[in-house]
């Protein structure tokens, strides 16, 4: 997530038993123990929204090849080359745009899971970072390997779903220095071939809410359980958005700016207001969902490494995030009908 002063609360196996000796006495064929092969082909493909998946992902995407993933760099390059390949497993075709930025060339890659109608989802994070700084890498965990994390394991499952709406899964360069991969998304919006009508962004996802002594005592006062809630921006003055993410949400509690005293909800919407790649989106007229557990005391700080993330509280997220995305692709979901900033739209 792009830099501010602060933010609130925004925010399975079987072995064959010998038969015994027969009376004429033939001697029983022994059971030869399965081979390693065997029990892999045999076991359940693991589950994409699983924290031990996730945090693999994670893990991955901020080990040292890659040096923080800076916009522009070779760290960033290989995590899109990584996000691209891990497309093409899933059966998918990505698409990488590439464009021009100050340090050089960052992309922005994405695929297409066809629904019956052109009419589009997008399901987005952005995936780079700070790169090393002071000698210091910024491996960025939380900002936003979470989120990459969450998109991908998304759309593994929902490959295997029978889409109304089409959904298109991105994967955003250059967030970090002034949002230049969904501008450039956005701008291209035609080659996706359908209109896009909703965005959901996922940025930082892996804490609990607001992870930061500072927001201890007012989440206290309100009664958050920071395990349990999750911050949305999108969903004020709009009902559509908000009944889907009630009803995706149904086992955590999704905080927009609605459920917050009017004081603090314009704190938040000053500090969110031009945040994420959600932003860019609601510039261009089309509403979006801005999910995020908000600042920690780790943002933006080399101590944002796997470590720190709850990937429990990761699991459970994930895998309200794919049934609202889910849900939004069916037809019979109602959407927004024009971008009504909320006064705090990223």
């Amino acid at each position: 997530m792009m830099p501010s002063f602060g933010r609130s609360v925004c925010v399975a196996l079987c072995a064959c038993t010998p038969a015994p000796n027969g009376q004429n006495g033939a001697t029983p064929i022994e059971s030869a123990a399965p081979t390693a092969s065997a029990i892999v082909d045999a076991a359940a493909p693991p589950d994409p929204l699983s924290a031990a998946e996730l945090g693999a992902h994670v893990s991955f995407l901020c080990g040292d090849e890659l040096a923080g993933r800076e916009a522009g760099s070779e760290g960033e390059r290989r995590a899109l080359d990584d996000a691209a390949t891990r497309l093409s497993k899933l059966g998918l075709d990505p698409v990488r745009q590439s464009f021009s930025i100050r340090a050089g060339t960052s992309a922005n890659v994405y695929a297409r899971l066809r629904g019956a109608k052109e009419d589009t989802i997008v399901l987005g994070a952005h995936i780079d970072h700070l790169g090393v700084r002071g000698g210091k890498m910024y491996r960025g965990a939380d900002d936003n390997a979470s989120g990459t994390a969450v998109v991908m394991g998304a759309a593994a499952r929902l490959r295997d779903e029978k889409l109304e709406r089409t959904v298109v899964v991105a994967f955003f360069g250059a967030e970090e220095i002034g949002m230049f991969g969904s501008k450039h998304f956005v701008k291209e919006l035609a080659a996706l071939g359908g209109p896009v009508l909703a965005m959901v962004n996922v940025d930082m996802i892996g804490r609990p809410l607001a992870d930061d002594p500072r927001y201890s005592i007012p989440k206290r006062l309100f009664g958050i359980d920071d395990k349990r809630s999750v911050g949305v921006i999108g969903t004020k003055d709009r009902p559509a958005f908000r009944s889907a993410v009630h009803q995706a949400f149904a086992e955590l509690k999704a905080i927009g700016l609605e459920d917050l005293p009017p004081a603090m909800a314009t704190y938040v919407s000053r500090l969110a207001d031009g945040r994420s790649d959600s932003y860019t989106f609601e510039d261009a007229g089309i509403p979006a969902l801005f999910f995020s557990s908000g600042e920690s005391i780790d943002y933006h700080q080399p101590s944002d490494t796997p470590d720190s993330l709850d990937l429990a509280i990761m699991e459970k997220r994930a895998r309200a995030i794919f049934e609202l995305v889910l849900l939004l692709s069916k037809e019979k979901t109602a959407l927004p009908t024009r971008s009504d900033r909320d006064g705090g739209t990223p």
